[in-house]
C-alpha cells in the first residue's frame, strides 16, 4: 500500500471509531479480464467505511491486461438487502500508474491514464465477520507509449506515440472483512 492509501485508512478509522454507525471495511479480490487481448490476472485491495448500506473506500491493485499497470482509486458500493448475504452495485474510478520495468530499448517514456470500473455483484455471509464476494463488471484503463522509431540515427529522431484504451470485461472474487 501506499502512504496515501494508507493516511486515509488511518483517518476513517479514527471516524469508524469515534462514530459507532461506521464499520472499517477491507475487500481483498482476485479475478481476470478478458477483452480484445488475452485474458489477463488482475488483484485488488479495498479498504475504507461502511455505513449502513453504503460502502466508500479507497483501492489500489494489480492490472496484468496488455500492460502491467496500477490501479490506485475510490471504490462506491450500495447494498441492496439489510440481510447478511444481499446484491451490490459498485463503481471504481482513479488513475493507472503503468510499470516502466518493461520498457524495451526503443521506447522513450511510458505515461499512465484513467481506470474506471463498474459492475454488479453477491455477497455470501461465511460468518459474523467474513463475507465471500463475487462481482461482474466492465473496466476501462488509458495509458501511452513514446517511441524512437529510429534510435540507431544521431541526429533525427522520430517519435511516435500511442495511446491505448482498452475495454475490458471483469470478472472478480475475494473476501470481505
Amino acid at each position: 500500500m501506499c502512504f496515501v492509501q494508507l493516511l486515509i485508512l488511518f483517518c476513517l478509522s479514527g471516524i469508524a471509531q469515534t462514530k459507532g454507525k461506521f464499520k472499517f471495511t477491507s475487500i481483498n479480490e482476485l479475478g481476470i479480464l478478458a477483452g480484445e487481448s488475452t485474458a489477463e490476472f488482475q488483484m485488488q485491495s479495498i479498504n475504507g467505511v461502511s455505513y449502513k448500506s453504503f460502502l466508500a473506500g479507497i483501492g489500489l491493485g494489480i492490472d496484468d491486461y496488455y500492460e502491467r499497470t496500477f490501479p490506485l482509486f475510490v471504490d462506491l458500493r450500495k447494498r441492496f438487502s439489510k440481510r447478511e448475504t444481499a446484491p451490490f452495485l459498485y463503481c471504481d474510478v482513479g488513475y493507472s500508474f503503468i510499470s516502466k520495468n518493461s520498457m524495451t530499448g526503443w521506447e522513450m517514456d511510458k505515461k499512465g491514464g484513467v481506470y474506471y470500473a463498474a459492475g454488479i455483484g453477491y455477497e455470501i455471509a461465511t460468518n459474523s465477520k467474513v463475507k465471500a464476494v463475487f462481482d461482474v463488471g466492465y473496466s476501462y484503463k488509458r495509458f501511452s507509449r513514446v517511441i524512437d522509431n529510429e534510435p540507431w540515427r544521431n541526429s533525427l529522431h522520430y517519435f511516435d506515440t500511442y495511446d491505448y484504451s482498452l475495454n475490458r470485461i471483469s470478472i472478480k472474487a475475494g473476501l470481505r472483512f
